[in-house]
């Protein structure tokens, strides 16, 4: 089972050692809320703007597929990036494990998402989004090469890295969408400007945590962190699944 890191020895319970963890963990929140406030903000302006671009129909088949992607992502991510932060001994034991579940969840649910995509979009009233579910769903098989940098930057307290490599990749790929919206490319711009904007995030994530990409499999490791991080997964795919999908009601009343 995963448990929470606790110090060892004299010096981990020295003061001036609880004082400058305490400092990474003031800095590492503020980072923290300072992205979250930044994206949430963000995102809710450029998705107006784009609403308003591209016309609510047309935009209504890109918050389709997005919903279906963020809830994907959760279930995707497995809490494995959680795992890395609260494993207790040296998590380069776990990374190579943390690495090769990632990605295979991520290719198993690619393809899951491929083929269900037309069903999905005529369940929800845009037979269109099709494609557009598919192309943006690509953006999970990115995804999977995020835990292990994403959790190691967090569990390191390098927040900022992390913050960083979010907005850079946010803003990408809000140019890419924009330029092709412009350029009459519909709903597929948005789904475009998404992958592109992953997989800048997923390149910044990985320069900054070296050695995160290592690939190998214990299965012992791999029970361990799946009983700790599934629940996790459970439970974020629930909250962020109604807060995109109020999100999206929310933008499309804001369009023309």
């Amino acid at each position: 089972m995963v448990k929470p890191r606790r110090g060892h020895g004299r010096h981990a319970r020295s003061p001036a050692n609880e004082t400058s963890l305490a400092g990474k963990a003031s800095r590492a929140l503020g980072w923290n809320f300072a992205s979250t406030v930044l994206t949430r903000l963000s995102t809710f302006g450029i998705s107006v703007l784009l609403a308003r671009l591209l016309g609510p129909h047309t935009f209504g088949a890109y918050a389709v597929a997005l919903v279906a992607l963020f809830a994907m992502q959760n279930f995707n991510e497995l809490g494995m990036s959680l795992a890395i932060v609260r494993w207790e001994a040296d998590p380069r034991e776990i990374v190579p494990t943390v690495t090769t579940t990632s990605v295979f969840f991520s290719v198993v649910t690619y393809v899951g998402c491929f083929f269900i995509a037309p069903f999905y979009a005529s369940a929800m009233g845009a037979p269109a989004a099709t494609n557009v579910v598919r192309v943006l769903a690509i953006a999970i098989l990115i995804d999977g090469f995020c835990n292990t940098p994403s959790g190691l930057l967090q569990r390191d307290f390098r927040q900022g890295r992390r913050a960083i490599a979010l907005q850079v990749g946010g803003w990408a790929g809000t140019g890419v969408t924009v330029a092709l919206a412009l350029a009459n490319y519909g709903a597929m711009s948005l789904a475009i400007g998404q992958v592109v904007g992953a997989l800048v995030v997923a390149i910044l994530l990985v320069a900054f945590a070296p050695g995160s990409l290592r690939f190998g499999f214990s299965p012992t490791k791999a029970r361990a962190l799946l009983r700790f991080g599934l629940p996790l997964a459970g439970s974020n795919l629930v909250a962020r699944s109604r807060s995109d999908c109020m999100c999206s009601r929310i933008t499309l009343r804001a369009g023309p």
